[in-house]
């Protein structure tokens, strides 16, 4: 009798866990389901928080984004789009469409679909369209121009001059305001790509000094707008080449063929103004003179080296010397050769023909009590030993 009660509470018992068994397993099943939905809906949301545009664009939307981005204009655009290697995103390709002005049909140029961006959580991602119509333009006219354009070197759509005098820079500055002038006129003609103004080769080097490349960006812009527009890029551009020469000269404290000693003069006083103000890198904070603690006052220095020729922390031989000049220091010679006793008592030489050649390479150097102390330009660092020295001063930096 008792084995059977046993029995039969054993087998209620397993029946109990059996339902038990299975509440838990629905409970788990119901349970992953309704993660695996929010895994879903964040997924979800946050493509569509983070993607602008999922998928390649079509046709119709290559067309719509033409008219938005030159209203007035007629295009066609292919009806079969082409694909190209994405080597930005390896796992998807850029859709690419021929496209043409009406009147045009000969000038093709294209618009890609390309997918962008995602680098970096929560960086947006998605396709984006772009276009080549202006290079296209450009390049299409400027091998079609009837004009001389001979002062510059024209390559892969880009003009480049170089230049070592307003001489030079004037005529191609004549020459590129012409084309602009006649490019303006052409059907289609969109934005101007820029010309590249480079100061050629000098006798002192311009490597040093990145200002000696100018990028000369011709924009089409209303006058106005007080930019530079396709009526005044003669004026801009002689503006930028002028600005060059009197940045070099200046800088070296050297005479300049197109400049008066008054117009260098006047061009360095609104060009290096000696502030201490921090934001100014060029220019020290604090001066002081050698073996005291105590910095001069500001205005024991700053408006008496107003207009010495600083870049990046450093000045020339010529800059040198000026400054030696307006402290009264006595250096005995001119700008691009001198000679300057130091706190040191040794005698300190600089000329700007104190170089020689080292390879492909040109070494620059002074000489201290006669031994040469090799550079890399005729240039020094302002908080430098021979500067120091020579000027009596400790040039300091935050």
């Amino acid at each position: 009798m008792n084995k059977d009660r046993l029995s039969k509470i054993f087998k209620g018992l397993a029946v109990c866990a059996g339902y038990a068994a299975a509440l838990f397993g629905l409970l788990a099943v119901k349970a992953v389901l309704i993660l695996l939905l929010c895994m879903a809906l964040l997924a979800g949301g946050l493509r569509a928080c983070l993607t602008e545009h999922a998928s390649p664009h079509t046709r119709r939307e290559v067309q719509e984004y033409l008219e938005q981005a030159y209203p007035g204009q007629d295009f066609t655009v292919a009806r079969k789009y082409y694909e190209l290697p994405n080597e930005e995103a390896s796992l998807t390709t850029i859709r690419v469409w021929d496209c043409w002005f009406e009147d045009m049909p000969e000038l093709v140029f294209h618009v890609e679909s390309a997918w962008w961006g995602g680098g970096h959580f929560p960086a947006k991602a998605g396709y984006d369209l772009s276009n080549d119509v202006k290079t296209t333009l450009w390049d299409y006219y400027l091998n079609r121009y009837p004009g001389s354009l001979d002062a510059w070197t024209v390559e892969d759509g880009r003009l480049t001059m170089e230049f070592t005098s307003m001489a030079e820079a004037e005529p191609a500055a004549a020459q590129l305001q012409e084309f602009l002038d006649w490019y303006d006129a052409q059907p289609h003609a969109l934005r101007a790509i820029s010309a590249v103004c480079e100061l050629g080769e000098m006798p002192l080097p311009t490597d040093p000094l990145w200002r000696m490349d100018d990028w000369f960006f011709v924009e089409h812009n209303l006058p106005e707008d007080n930019v530079v527009g396709w009526t005044n890029s003669y004026d801009h551009m002689t503006g930028r080449c002028r600005w060059i020469l009197y940045y070099y000269y200046g800088f070296y404290n050297i005479p300049g063929p197109d400049f008066t000693a008054e117009s260098l003069a006047d061009f360095g006083r609104r060009t290096w103004v000696w502030s201490c103000d921090p934001t100014h890198r060029d220019y020290p904070n604090f001066i002081t003179p050698m073996g005291e603690q105590t910095a001069l006052p500001y205005e024991e220095w700053g408006p008496l080296l107003r207009g010495v020729g600083v870049f990046d922390r450093r000045v020339s031989f010529g800059g040198l010397y000026e400054l030696l000049v307006r402290l009264d220091r006595a250096p005995e010679g001119t700008p691009e050769r001198f000679a300057a006793r130091g706190e040191d008592g040794c005698l300190y030489e600089f000329s700007y023909e104190f170089r020689e050649p080292e390879g492909e390479e040109e070494v620059w150097y002074y000489l201290r009590d006669g031994e040469r102390c090799g550079l890399e330009a005729p240039i020094l660092e302002l908080k430098s030993g021979p500067v120091s020295q020579t000027t009596g001063l400790w040039f300091q930096y935050p």
